[in-house]
């Protein structure tokens, strides 16, 4: 029979409204030790909120029967908001979905027994009551849909949390260490450097790695460092003479020098560290020496030792 053919009018509803009602507490008491003792997920939860919040649940959806019951409309899917804040609550609590539909229903089963003693024997109420049943199943299938899609949304949300948790963890550390090298990048000098704005080259030699500077030879290493104490004019001359392309004119312009004074550095160069300036694989051997060597204040204090 439809729902709209129980009015509240009807003779036998005043009186299941009042039974329902004035046992709303006991009967909210005995649907949660049902759930209890039905579903093991509840007292194995170990949550100690969460008897607090099925009894607060429980209640809710009572009163929005009888609400529903006391003014003859049928229940909404605003009535449930509460169901859509606890679906999220038995996420966090380690409930499953199973679990918390048939904790609901449960619910509902408790309530249908209630209108029932409600009824008693009095036939219009007992009448009323077999009409209540279209009403109670309305509010048992809207509220377990709401229920549902509520406890699926809250799940894809803590599992897009906990994949987000994951990530930052497994990526903030690498992160960190990018920092650092960028700003290693700068070599001590003040200002920001966006690690974008570093070479591959760059990356590669201004990594923290002992093994590489122990691969540098002793002769190098004491160039690199013999200049460093110096001024660096020398290093500065090998720096500029890579970026001019091995090309000692374009050095000197590029410097300010008259060429011989470019010619004459880059000799220097060769000769105190035994390197062939116009071997290319000798001048990429400089570089990555003097990156390694100069690139933070730990590889300088490597360098003079």
């Amino acid at each position: 029979m439809p729902v709209e053919s129980l009015s509240p009018s009807h003779p036998g509803v005043p009186r299941i409204a009042a039974g329902v009602q004035a046992s709303l507490e006991a009967m909210v008491t005995a649907a949660v030790e049902a759930i209890w003792a039905e579903v093991p997920a509840y007292p194995n939860s170990g949550d100690d909120q969460l008897r607090q919040d099925v009894t607060a649940h429980v209640r809710a959806i009572f009163l929005t029967f009888l609400a529903a019951l006391t003014t003859g409309q049928q229940a909404r899917r605003a009535d449930f908001a509460v169901t859509r804040q606890q679906a999220t609550r038995r996420v966090a609590q380690g409930i499953s979905l199973a679990d918390f539909l048939q904790a609901f229903r449960i619910g509902q089963l408790t309530l249908w027994q209630a209108v029932l003693d409600a009824a008693g024997q009095d036939v219009q109420a007992r009448e009323a009551a077999l009409l209540i049943v279209a009403q109670l199943m309305q509010v048992i299938e809207l509220g377990s849909t709401v229920a549902g899609e509520a406890y699926v949304a809250a799940q894809q949300h803590a599992l897009a949390e906990s994949d987000r948790v994951r990530r930052d963890l497994l990526e903030v550390p690498e992160a960190y260490a990018e920092a650092q090298i960028a700003r290693d990048g700068l070599a001590g000098a003040p200002g920001v450097l966006a690690l974008p704005m570093l070479t591959s080259f760059d990356y590669l030699v201004l990594r923290e790695d002992e093994t590489a500077r122990r691969l540098i030879r002793p002769r190098v290493r004491q160039f690199v460092a013999e200049d460093v104490a110096a001024g660096g004019a020398l290093i500065a001359t090998l720096a500029e003479f890579a970026a001019c392309d091995l090309n000692a004119k374009t050095t000197a312009e590029r410097l300010h020098l008259h060429v011989n004074t470019a010619y004459y550095r880059l000799e220097r160069i060769a000769e105190r560290t035994g390197c062939d300036l116009r071997r290319l694989a000798d001048v990429m051997e400089l570089l990555i020496a003097v990156r390694l060597l100069t690139a933070s204040p730990a590889s300088q204090a490597a360098t003079t030792s």
